[in-house]
């Protein structure tokens, strides 16, 4: 159990958690002790694949706990990432909301790179690094979630001349093909349905390694995806050059394994 500066009925080095200097050499050390606690107090059901976390009062305060007595040592609850592709675990993903964004890029009067967001999606990937080929990415995005810090603009985009929200609530993208490139890139070739229209998309995604992620539970994978598309192919051709036909999507998140 966890009793106020102990681990599992143990005192806590004051020393060690002083500085952030005098927790480098026991950073294995502590990391596996923070899992033991954390496990011990049922936060974690060890069973689980991945481990599966309890949301709620429990917790949240012995995460307090623990950043109470570690504010001087964050480094013991910064995972070590596990580079490669090869590397990572097999399993099934889900994008985790709270470490992702989706940012699309159009060119504007040739002026300058015009900058907007969707705030509201969901994706899964089905993962085998020894089986790349057989990977599955799937994801959706709510079209009227699109965010270019402008309200009055915001409004117009989600009209029928753009992208027709009422009509068209989400965005569709699923994986036709999968080819890896090197250690950590692969290429996904799939299709995506936008107001109706489905045409092919090529995501260029990088991988950027895998941890245990002790504040969450979860084992968790990095990804990284760009791509271009046409908006024409898909009905949008208004403004067109003042506007750019060219989109760029940049796609940051974290995976979580379930």
């Amino acid at each position: 159990m966890f009793y106020g500066a102990s681990i599992i009925g143990k005192p806590v080095d004051r020393k060690l958690i002083a500085t952030g200097a005098n927790c480098t050499p026991n950073l294995d050390k502590a990391r596996i002790m923070i899992r033991i606690a954390v496990v011990t107090a049922g936060v974690i059901d060890p069973r689980a694949s991945g481990g599966r976390p309890l949301r709620g009062p429990l917790l949240w305060c012995l995460l307090l706990m623990f950043l109470s007595q570690l504010a001087g040592c964050t480094a013991l609850l910064t995972p070590g990432v596990t580079e490669g592709t090869v590397n990572l675990r097999k399993g099934s993903y889900r994008i985790d909301p709270d470490h992702a964004s989706v940012v699309f890029k159009v060119n504007h009067m040739g002026l300058s790179t015009f900058v907007g967001r969707f705030n509201h999606f969901d994706a899964t990937l089905d993962f085998d690094p020894k089986q790349l080929e057989a990977s599955r990415l799937e994801a959706a995005v709510e079209t009227a979630s699109l965010d270019v810090n402008n309200v009055e603009l915001e409004d117009t985009l989600r009209e029928s001349d753009w992208f027709d929200c009422d009509t068209y609530p989400q965005a569709f993208f699923r994986t036709t093909a999968v080819e890896p490139v090197d250690d950590s890139r692969v290429r996904y070739s799939g299709e995506l349905t936008l107001r109706g229209v489905t045409a092919p998309l090529v995501l260029e995604v990088e991988y950027r390694g895998g941890a245990f992620n002790m504040l969450t539970g979860y084992y968790t994978i990095g990804f990284r995806a760009t791509a271009t598309l046409r908006r024409s192919a898909f009905g949008m051709d208004k403004y067109i050059p003042m506007a750019g036909d060219e989109v760029a999507l940049e796609i940051d998140a974290e995976f979580q394994r379930q």
